[in-house]
């Protein structure tokens, strides 16, 4: 503990602290909907077609946030039109829209400026090098993925729920769902530099999967979701200092035992 307490008084750690509990809060709240709605893969899908926004950008000399954000979000938009339609399943459009962005993001990887750039930071995440910049971006939009999701949490919580009665009292439900998927992208490019894109899922699924199996009411599922989620980025971040480790893979290494632990407990009544 001392060794770690001598740590913490290093600005990077400390930069690396508050980057993890901003993103920790983040994904508590979309893991909330990610597992209510079943849709685990839509943040898998996100987060790889958020790759290619990233190679993109690195090709174009752009922040690659900016890449990773705009790619990721038309792409999610796109990927909640199906539901609407009917004419394209949801996990087709996922693989269509997951494959294309791939690939682009491998052939502008080989292009350019982007092929001497390090993208196994982005794919992995190492929360050790964000920088205050980094953190301040993901600060603000950490800040206003939260305000969206507390601003509209009832009328998503509604959607998600029954979307049939939900449309019957007139709620703008393709657009919320159009939202809903915005939000997941966005809270999977905020990760991108602390557990990274390829483990990004794993904090969008297990939270709330804790949670799913210890309670059913809605205030203690939150509770609990945010909980695991900072107490994975935490005990994650600490473990893969004081053991020389990645620190994205800790942080889901962390994640899993809790929910491995959890799958032992019984969930509470209603």
């Amino acid at each position: 503990m001392a060794e770690l307490r001598d740590v913490l008084l290093h600005p990077f750690l400390q930069r690396a602290l508050l980057a993890s509990l901003v993103v920790a809060g983040v994904c508590s709240i979309a893991s909330f909907f990610v597992v209510l709605r079943r849709i685990a893969f839509v943040g898998s899908g996100v987060a790889h077609i958020a790759f290619g926004g990233v190679a993109v950008a690195l090709l174009l000399g752009v922040p690659p946030v900016a890449g990773a954000a705009l790619l990721a979000m038309g792409s999610a938009a796109w990927i909640a039109l199906p539901r609407r339609r009917g004419d394209l399943s949801e996990d087709t459009a996922i693989g269509i829209a997951f494959a294309a962005a791939m690939a682009l993001g491998v052939v502008c990887a080989s292009l350019g400026s982007a092929r001497n750039v390090d993208l196994m930071t982005f794919l992995f995440g190492n929360v050790l090098t964000v920088t205050w910049p980094d953190v301040a971006v993901i600060g603000v939009l950490g800040a206003a993925v939260l305000a969206v999701f507390a601003r509209l949490f009832r009328r998503l919580l509604f959607v998600s729920f029954d979307e049939e009665t939900a449309r019957i009292v007139r709620l703008p439900v393709d657009a919320l769902n159009v939202l809903l998927f915005v939000l997941i992208a966005l809270t999977v490019v905020l990760a991108m530099r602390t557990v990274g894109l390829l483990l990004v899922s794993a904090l969008l699924v297990v939270p709330g999967a804790v949670a799913q199996r210890l309670t059913a009411r809605l205030r203690p599922f939150l509770a609990v979701s945010f909980g695991v989620a900072v107490a994975s980025a935490v005990l994650g971040l600490a473990l893969s200092v004081l053991a020389d480790l990645p620190s994205g893979a800790t942080m889901v290494l962390v994640a899993a035992g809790i929910f491995v632990a959890a799958s032992g407990l019984r969930r509470r009544p209603a």
